[in-house]
């Protein structure tokens, strides 16, 4: 069992992962020419940027609320980072089905700009939490167990989609790195959308810890993408 201070320092380390995360795509990602791997870069690290934010605001809240005695400034402290915390979850989870889409039609004619529809998804989260018919609550939930798990589960799919054209056409690459990155993404589907309890007495924080892990070294497989895209510009391929 572990104690509280503990999963403290593991959602740190949680949210430390996904920081880290982020930065890898980004510093490649202004010598991306393609659109179709711009929009994969774009979509990975916004995901790791805003789940990122929204950890780190879940824990602030964590360690304001263990104050047995509320300060107004931490009352105060807590109406804004709340709200953040939700918000920046509903909108991981949108570019991760971003990022899952993208992926998935990599190596397929399909052409769209789906950054308009991670926009357009994010109003109208907004607009029914402004409207009232829904509260940010259930917006984080809703997003977390429909976008967040079919983005994850359509990102493993695509990543062993993609290794299986990798080694049917003998092109150059790391097919063995596409199979990580499918392993990684299946695992986050299963412990941020379906799993919520223990499993054989290991605690979910230590799973989740386990996927950022995985999900933090497929990360560089992403990045490899754009390798295959130098190959085709020079003809290698």
């Amino acid at each position: 069992m572990l104690k509280p201070s503990h999963i403290n320092y593991i959602y740190l380390i949680y949210g430390l992962i996904f920081l880290a995360m982020s930065i890898i795509p980004a510093g490649k990602a202004r010598r991306v020419t393609s659109p179709t791997i711009k929009n994969i870069f774009w979509s990975f690290t916004a995901f790791s940027t805003t789940k990122a934010l929204s950890i780190f605001s879940g824990l602030s809240i964590k360690l304001i609320s263990s104050d047995e005695m509320l300060s107004v400034n931490n009352v105060f402290a807590l109406i804004i980072i709340n709200p953040l915390a939700i918000i920046s979850s509903v909108i991981s989870s949108v570019f991760l089905l971003h990022f899952g889409i993208s992926i998935l039609t990599y190596k397929t004619s399909i052409r769209i700009n789906y950054k308009v529809f991670s926009i357009l998804l994010f109003l109208v989260y907004m607009t029914l939490y402004f409207s009232g018919i829904i509260d940010l609550h259930s917006a984080e939930r809703i997003s977390r167990y429909s976008f967040g798990f079919n983005g994850a589960f359509l990102s493993s799919i695509g990543c062993f989609n993609l290794f299986k054209t990798k080694v049917n056409s003998e092109e150059k690459g790391l097919p063995s790195g596409l199979i990580i990155c499918g392993i990684a993404f299946f695992l986050y589907a299963l412990t941020e959308g379906i799993i919520t309890n223990p499993i054989s007495g290991i605690p979910i924080e230590l799973l989740r810890l386990f996927t950022a892990i995985v999900l933090f070294i497929s990360s560089f497989f992403v990045v490899d993408l754009l390798k295959e895209e130098r190959y085709d510009r020079i003809g290698f391929i």
